[in-house]
């Protein structure tokens, strides 16, 4: 795994990419509650939140990280929700005109304070890109979703700036509500693609799907926002096969739905996600199918 994440930096480098800044937020979170309490687990954790702003004549790259926190991984594996002490895992807030996760509101203005901090404004942090391409891993795929959303909203809500020209999700959560139209195009959808793992199960009569695309929507997890964006077109990636079907932009991949639907698919999904072979939301699996 170092080998794979060298030569994709090699290959950044190599295509004229540099890094221009990197940002961290270092945010202290203290559990207040959770029905069960494994060894080790820590009362109180610090989440490094981490985006990068890459260059290439002109052209900016902004690459959002993904979870790090130890306590985000296993609220989903908790049937009980524990509670961060200062909001509710599974809230909403109105922002930006739209009903979103504060969770990932609070990651993304965490940083949005950090670049302030250094630059003096959103809008001098952007001033020297011609065009801007969001990415992101999971966590980071919903915070790339939501900060394309608010740089394309007309009025520009936060002062940024620019417009993002393209984005690149990969593994997006169903944290969003169905509002997140890009305001800058006719259709409301943004160019680029939201990726997904896809795994043929032959004994159980179908296909499973990363489980960060469906995990938001079961009696486990009731999120009070459990959609996907719609403004996207959905690419598959398919294990041993590389690139599969694309969903055109306003419709969801109908494997979501199948899968939800069918509970030995949705435990499939469950078990093949993290803990078992193919792990389709490691970061790895999908850098080795886009290769």
């Amino acid at each position: 795994r170092r080998d794979a994440v060298y030569e994709a930096c090699t290959n950044v480098a190599e295509a004229g990419w540099s890094r221009r800044d990197h940002y961290v937020a270092n945010l202290s979170f203290e559990y207040t509650s959770f029905d069960f309490t494994p060894a080790g687990w820590p009362m109180k954790e610090v989440d490094r939140d981490n985006v990068d702003l890459y260059t290439k004549d002109g052209e900016c790259l902004l690459v959002f990280q993904g979870s790090d926190l130890y306590g985000e991984f296993k609220l989903l594996e908790s049937k009980d929700f524990f509670l961060f002490k200062e909001f509710e895992v599974n809230a909403t807030t109105k922002k930006y005109g739209a009903e979103v996760s504060e969770y990932n509101t609070h990651e993304l203005e965490s940083l949005f304070e950090v670049m302030e901090a250094r630059h003096g404004s959103l809008a001098s942090t952007f001033e020297d890109c011609s065009y801007i391409t969001v990415t992101g891993h999971s966590l980071g795929a919903d915070l790339a979703v939501l900060f394309s959303y608010i740089a394309n909203k007309k009025g520009d809500p936060r002062d940024i700036g620019k417009l993002v020209s393209y984005t690149y999700g990969f593994a997006p959560t169903r944290s969003f509500s169905p509002e997140l139209k890009n305001e800058q195009t006719v259709d409301g959808c943004f160019p680029g693609y939201l990726y997904y793992t896809a795994v043929s199960l032959p004994e159980l009569s179908g296909e499973v799907v990363d489980h960060n695309l469906v995990n938001m929507a079961n009696e486990i997890l009731p999120y009070t926002v459990g959609y996907l964006p719609t403004s996207y077109a959905y690419r598959q990636l398919v294990i041993g096969k590389g690139a599969g079907t694309t969903t055109q932009c306003g419709y969801l991949p109908a494997s979501f739905d199948v899968v939800l639907r069918n509970p030995a698919l949705m435990n499939a999904s469950e078990r093949k996600w993290l803990h078992e072979p193919p792990k389709l939301h490691d970061y790895f699996t999908y850098v080795d199918l886009l290769a």
